[in-house]
């Protein structure tokens, strides 16, 4: 009986991390979506993907850790992980992306412009020379 209990609750552990951590994947979409802007489908798509991978994590996750028996406790766990996270640090971490993304983003849009400049000016010099 204690074996079935320690197997439980190690899965119901695991369960509200994995909450935490699907908090903190949520965080991150909303912030890379927010940032690239996306239009039309894309968006769609998009979603789509993100909550078909958080929902083959759930299932391999229950798999793994309860031997693919769908109890209630599970449930509550994811739930209870992510409630805990949205409650907490969530604040803190979109800020953060929120903050390094926007870097990324100048620091990409700065690369992009001078590649630009770089091939105008190769093509100004090869086309002068024709």
């Amino acid at each position: 009986m204690t074996e079935m209990m320690e197997q439980q609750s190690t899965a119901f552990a695991v369960c509200v991390l994995c909450g935490v951590i699907i908090g903190f994947l949520i965080s991150c979409f909303y912030a890379l979506k927010k940032v690239i802007k996306m239009h039309g489908a894309w968006i769609g798509i998009f979603d789509l993907t993100f909550w078909l991978a958080l929902c083959a994590m759930v299932i391999l996750v229950m798999f793994y850790y309860n031997s693919g028996e769908i109890r209630l406790y599970i449930f509550l766990g994811f739930f209870s992980g992510a409630g805990v996270y949205f409650a907490t640090i969530n604040w803190v971490v979109s800020r953060l992306l929120d903050y390094i993304l926007y870097g990324i983003k100048m620091g990409l849009r700065k690369v992009i412009l001078k590649a630009k400049m770089l091939v105008d000016i190769i093509c100004s010099v090869s086309y002068t020379h024709l």
